[in-house]
């Protein structure tokens, strides 16, 4: 148990919008989450520094540590595992690499409610003669057994997304972890929709893998993101790239230009999943907004936030279904997004909502809800008033 994200604060600060300049009927969280003022404040010194390098100066190793050690509290890791990456797809495919895949006698498993660029790379692979299965679960009678079956001798690696952005289906990530490492096979879990959202410790887990970007329920911004990689993995897999953010120079780089340079460059190895995955200089606004965010989130807790949102999340669905509409989420799932089936929603609902003032994703066949802790019950009752409306005029 991790008491420092359990905290327990008045919750009429969750009804308060006063730590984001974000308006009301914003319910698209699971798109674009905005981020605080605070965080927003914070970069913005940071930029006004850079343009007249008169500023308090950024310590860039040290400001990637401090993000590194709050993003590894935050999912109880330690921060040997994490590597600060560009994206979570970036971080999924070092992952491969890493293993050593793909390869003609390595299978890959994934499923279809994995995201979808995900899924764009294990079909290529797939069509390049690589062995790569796509399990299509049924989301409303979920059952372990096709990936059972799917986990043939020969598989390495089982790729999910914990919580799905289409369908706001939750896996059982503990479940489906003892199940593949029952046949030896590793798991990655993409865990962009749930880092931030929903309490998730890696330690209980027991995922191999797991990989975020912050620009959703971490309340960042893109560019900035995490990999986790369970320590016990770190001396088996191999460098997937090269770049000076993995190691502390002993040898001056630059002295290749002197007259004595002897051909040797030495370094130290910083070790941990660094040493293996880091290579950019990432985007210091980016990660001086997720820290600020991360800052934020921990005053309140996870607990909290989620509590704060299933009753939105509860009166949407109630209010869903005496409509007519088929939910599409799991009522069992803890996930932060509601997905509801309305054919051409995104030619029908979109002028509605517009009027209301409501912004949610809309698709051709469904739209999707993903409230957050700065929403309310007037939020959600902003959108229930504009569906019902359609539906009554038939858009």
């Amino acid at each position: 148990m991790r008491p420092l994200w359990r905290v327990s604060l008045d919750s009429s600060f969750l009804h308060a919008r006063s730590a984001f300049g974000i308006g009301s009927g914003y319910l698209d969280n699971a798109r674009r989450h905005p981020i605080p003022l605070a965080a927003a404040k914070a970069v913005g010194e940071y930029a006004a520094g850079l343009a007249t390098l008169s500023g308090p100066a950024i310590n860039n190793d040290l400001h990637r540590d401090r993000v590194r050690s709050q993003f590894a509290d935050l999912i109880n890791a330690s921060p040997i595992e994490i590597a600060i990456v560009s994206s979570t797809v970036a971080a999924e495919n070092m992952v491969l690499r890493a293993m050593g895949l793909p390869t003609v006698d390595g299978g890959i498993v994934t499923d279809r409610l994995h995201y979808g660029g995900s899924l764009y790379m294990y079909e290529a692979l797939r069509r390049r003669g690589f062995p790569v299965t796509i399990v299509a679960p049924d989301v409303a009678n979920f059952s372990l057994d096709r990936y059972a079956d799917a986990l043939t001798p020969g598989t390495r690696l089982l790729a999910i997304s914990l919580v799905s952005a289409s369908t706001g289906f939750h896996h059982d990530l503990a479940a489906l972890t003892a199940l593949a490492h029952e046949r030896g096979v590793l798991v990655y879990a993409d865990i962009i929709q749930a880092a931030g959202a929903i309490d998730f410790d890696v330690q209980a887990s027991g995922v191999d893998f797991c990989a975020c970007s912050s620009y959703k329920w971490l309340l960042g911004d893109m560019g900035a993101a995490f990999l986790y990689v369970a320590a016990r993995h770190l001396p088996d897999l191999e460098r997937p790239v090269y770049g000076g953010q993995q190691i502390a120079w002993r040898t001056d780089p630059h002295a290749v230009v002197t007259p004595v340079y002897d051909g040797q460059v030495e370094w130290t190895d910083r070790g941990g999943a660094r040493s293996l995955f880091e290579i950019e200089t990432t985007g210091m606004s980016g990660l001086i907004a997720v820290s600020r965010s991360l800052e934020l989130m921990k005053s309140i807790g996870l607990a909290p936030i989620e509590a704060h949102r299933a009753p939105l999340l509860a009166r949407l669905r109630d209010a869903f279904a005496g409509m007519g509409l088929r939910v599409i989420t799991p009522a069992d799932a803890r996930s932060p997004i509601l997905s509801v089936a309305y054919p051409g929603a995104q030619a029908r609902l979109y002028e509605p909502l517009r009027a209301a003032g409501v912004v949610v994703s809309l698709y051709p066949s469904f739209f999707r809800v993903s409230p957050s802790f700065f929403n309310d019950m007037g939020d959600v009752d902003a959108l229930i008033d504009a569906v019902g409306r359609a539906l009554a005029t038939g858009s």
